[in-house]
């Protein structure tokens, strides 16, 4: 499995566990400017908040406009 597969999934149980997800946005929101810096596109169809969601075997983060899917393999596909 990927690393970022494997932290994504390591976070999702934290939220989980904790029932606070505010003190993981601030890193969620890092990573979804770390693939949408380059797309304005994206970045103006982002919404205030990206919210991380477990899709079958997938990582999926919602940020409103977009979403971001991680796969086990670190595989990463944008869908609009």
């Amino acid at each position: 499995m990927g690393r970022m597969f494997m932290n994504l999934k390591r976070i999702f149980e934290k939220i989980k566990e904790e029932g606070n997800p505010e003190v993981y946005q601030l890193l969620l929101d890092k990573f979804v400017v770390l693939y949408t810096y380059e797309d304005t596109y994206l970045m103006n169809k982002c919404s205030v908040h990206s919210v991380l969601r477990q899709d079958g075997n997938d990582m999926f983060l919602d940020c409103g406009g977009f979403g971001i899917i991680v796969d086990e393999k670190d595989n990463i596909s944008i869908h609009t």
